[in-house]
């Protein structure tokens, strides 16, 4: 019998502070950190965050490590996250 992998296991919330004005985005992603940071510019279609990842001027942190098995899930957790934070995203 043959294991199917659950991507969704290594679901993470993360956070992006602006430095200047302490502005808080979140998001969710199944991608390392490593990743993340790498490609955050192509990931993030918000053209406020965006223009904090171009100036260098943020800080990127993991929230929560959130091990579930869908998309919707995850989501889910996101506005979770979303209803008890000050951010952007509301």
């Amino acid at each position: 019998m043959t294991t199917r992998y659950n991507q969704y296991s290594k679901g993470k919330i993360y956070k992006i502070t602006e430095h200047d004005t302490g502005r808080v985005f979140l998001g969710a992603t199944i991608k390392s950190l490593e990743y993340l940071r790498t490609n955050l510019p192509f990931i993030v279609k918000r053209a406020d965050v965006l223009k904090m990842i171009e100036n260098n001027n943020y800080s990127l942190d993991v929230l929560e490590n959130y091990n579930c098995h869908q998309n919707w899930q995850l989501k889910y957790r996101l506005n979770e996250w979303i209803q008890q934070l000050d951010c952007i995203n509301k």
